[in-house]
């Protein structure tokens, strides 16, 4: 088997995913604002929005470059 992707998962990760899942929010909760944060810092940009899915992102992405039907 050729193996598409290898993750690097740290015990970090995996602890802040189980802080998550046993909170009471496991969506739009405080450490959203905190992972949008570290992804402009990680990206040298000013703003992240986080969302869902990536079909989600998808969508958002073209209605901010104001795709329509047919483009």
């Amino acid at each position: 088997m050729i193996p598409y992707g290898r993750q690097e998962i740290t015990q970090d990760d995996i602890d802040i995913v189980s802080k998550v899942l046993t909170s009471d929010f496991l969506t739009q909760g405080p450490l959203v604002p905190r992972f949008e944060q570290s992804i402009c810092n990680f990206a040298g940009a000013h703003f992240a929005t986080a969302v869902n899915s990536a079909t989600s992102a998808l969508h958002l992405a073209c209605a901010a470059l104001g795709l329509q039907q047919g483009d």
